[in-house]
């Protein structure tokens, strides 16, 4: 399914903000420090950022450093790499990775920070307090534990986790004095702020873990927070404190838009998947359906166009017989095509040649093309991908994407522009051999607010009618019962839908049983 196709190994290419023109995006190709194979990652970056891919020269303070080697840690990591700097700076961070749930993306790196006592002068006990808000309890645990791990080291910072029920008796008794740093969820953390108004006080760092799950459970309670902390670091005695907000998580969600320009100063946004940073980019996502049988028909009516501006179009094949096929079609319609596929190597430098040429506006240039040609060609600005054959894997998928990484619209520079006239488009070609993989691009067309074609609807709500009808044996799901909803339908195990046979309550006598009334919970 493609949820699961969009969780996996990072991609493929490497992208930088250039000196000379700011917020330019560039591609680079380069091996990863850490794997001397052919394997290459990707990042997306606001601004640019110099890597720490060794441990030891890693922005961290050498106790620290001392202690993870000994617990053998094996990072940084490709991500890490990219986030450690600007937050050790204090700068304010998104990361979007396949590793966004991973707490270390930002733990060693705000414990360096706190170390730093001068940075905290005006301040009346000289330390600075972050809170890291986490989506659950558990996540605030294995959070606590890692601090509690790590925190040791030099100078013994004293974090602290709070998960609060409705009682508001539990709240009152929490004592935060001498805390540095704070775990625990949204909830909590406005029950006690209920009892405790000047927590905000001495909040330099504010954490979001999973922010994709914070804001699609608690949006509300973590805009909340953000404007708690917003107007505490607007007062005078503010001016010479740090402020600093991290955001990381493995997905793009429509809230960190918001979360970016109303609440953070000049971020580092960090991407390590390309196609989380394609819905950051604003690109048109479209799906078109179609029997595998009419891929051509469709694909030349979507080419039949006479544009205003010049578009550059990659078709991308799964095989080279489809390659030959696709540009004896495009031929045969009188659409200028180039082909190229790893057999024909010798023809790479010709078609650089004619897609870097210069063009006149309203001119169109289509290459059809397999995937195994993208790592020669390193093109990035296409304007337009077609997937006429189904990507066969996340990774391939990304590069794909990457090819018009140079039209990706840019939020912090640029204003809100609607799909409809970005420069980016990406065209996925449906047919029936990719059925499965329907819930998840309806899924991804959702969280890039692209426009959803009815027969996806459709198609999606009578297979998971089916996929529910399976599970007629399964035991009532516990989650339903306990809270009235599971979040996650499609992946539990248990049944969602009331069998009154089977439900009702057993061996209780009639007379205890009301069938009409008022039921007070």
């Amino acid at each position: 399914r493609l949820l699961q196709f969009l969780n996996s190994d990072p991609l493929e290419t490497h992208i930088i903000e250039d000196n000379q023109q700011y917020y330019l995006l560039l591609i680079i190709w380069f091996q990863s420090f850490q794997n001397l194979s052919e394997e290459r990652n990707f990042v997306f970056l606001s601004n640019k950022i110099e890597p720490s891919s060794v441990l030891e020269k890693a922005p961290l303070y050498d106790d620290l450093k001392k202690k993870l080697i000994r617990e053998k840690f094996l990072g940084p990591n490709f991500t890490e790499s990219y986030c450690w700097p600007p937050v050790a700076r204090g700068c304010d961070v998104v990361a979007i990775s396949y590793e966004g749930n991973d707490p270390f993306l930002y733990i060693p790196p705000v414990l360096t920070f706190l170390q730093s006592e001068s940075c905290y002068k005006a301040l009346p006990s000289r330390n600075g307090v972050s809170l890291i808000l986490c989506p659950g309890w558990k996540k605030a645990q294995l959070v606590f534990e890692l601090l509690k791990t790590y925190g040791r080291c030099s100078r013994q910072l004293h974090p602290m986790l709070i998960i609060l029920g409705q009682k508001k008796e539990e709240a009152k008794r929490v004592k935060i004095q001498g805390c540095d740093i704070i775990v625990t969820t949204p909830y909590s953390l406005l029950r006690l702020y209920e009892h405790h108004c000047l927590l905000f006080c001495r909040l330099c760092h504010l954490v979001f873990d999973e922010i994709e799950v914070l804001f699609s459970e608690a949006t509300e309670q973590v805009f909340t927070v953000l404007d708690y902390y917003k107007k505490t670091i607007s007062t005078e005695e503010w001016k010479y404190l740090p402020h600093q907000i991290i955001a990381v998580g493995t997905h793009w969600n429509k809230h960190i838009a918001r979360l970016i320009k109303e609440f953070m100063n000049d971020p580092y946004v960090v991407i390590t998947a390309m196609e989380e940073a394609s819905i950051y980019g604003n690109v048109q996502q479209v799906v078109q359906h179609c029997l595998s049988s009419e891929r051509t028909a469709v694909l030349l009516k979507m080419l039949d166009f006479t544009p205003n501006n010049l578009q550059k179009v990659l078709v991308f094949t799964n095989s080279v017989d489809e390659v030959e096929m696709v540009h004896k079609a495009l031929k045969s319609n009188s659409v200028f095509a180039l082909k190229i596929y790893k057999e024909r190597e010798f023809n790479f430098k010709y078609i650089l040649e004619h897609w870097t040429k210069s063009y006149t506006s309203g001119s169109h240039v289509v290459l059809v093309l397999t995937d195994d040609c993208m790592q020669f060609l390193r093109i990035t600005d296409a304007s337009c991908v077609i997937h006429f054959s189904f990507p066969s894997s996340p990774r391939i998928f990304g590069q794909r994407l990457c090819n018009m990484s140079d039209n990706f619209h840019n939020m912090i520079k640029d204003s809100f522009v609607g799909q409809e006239h970005t420069k980016a488009k990406s065209v996925i070609l449906l047919t029936e051999n990719n059925a499965c993989h329907t819930l998840g691009i309806l899924r991804f067309l959702k969280r890039a607010e692209a426009e959803i074609p009815p027969k996806l609807h459709d198609y999606v709500a009578r297979m998971l009618e089916a996929e529910e009808e399976k599970k007629s044996a399964r035991p009532l799901c516990t989650f339903l019962k306990t809270f009235g909803i599971c979040k996650n339908r499609t992946m539990c195990p248990d049944r969602h839908q009331i069998n009154l046979q089977i439900d009702i309550l057993q061996n209780m006598p009639d007379k205890i049983i009301q069938t009409s009334g008022c039921v007070t919970v």
